[in-house]
């Protein structure tokens, strides 16, 4: 994994704009927890207040077990079952102030 790529990339995203409401990150993995950038800008972004959709690795410890302990955390499993139902089940805890 290129790293500073990933970090560049992460200093291009408007994480903190007003308008941004709702942050989808896509893996929260093993190879992104080499990021110590990664790591600080997640739990900052975790504590922001925003709503945030995520994919988490379902085995790992540190940053992966700390985000799955947090009690501001919903956790959601997807399986075959429930891959198709389960994106109007997660929207329905979203709520957005305009």
């Amino acid at each position: 994994m290129d790293i500073k790529s990933f970090e560049d990339f992460l200093d291009s995203i408007p994480f903190y704009h007003p308008s941004t409401q709702l942050i989808i990150v896509d893996e929260i993995g093993k190879m992104e927890c080499l990021s110590d950038r990664f790591k600080k800008l997640l739990k900052e972004i975790l504590d922001s207040g925003k709503w945030v959709i995520a994919t988490v690795a379902l085995k790992g410890s540190g940053l992966i077990a700390e985000i799955k302990e947090r009690k501001d955390v919903k956790l959601f499993e997807i399986t075959k079952g429930n891959r198709d139902s389960l994106f109007l089940e997660v929207l329905k805890e979203v709520k957005f102030e305009s």
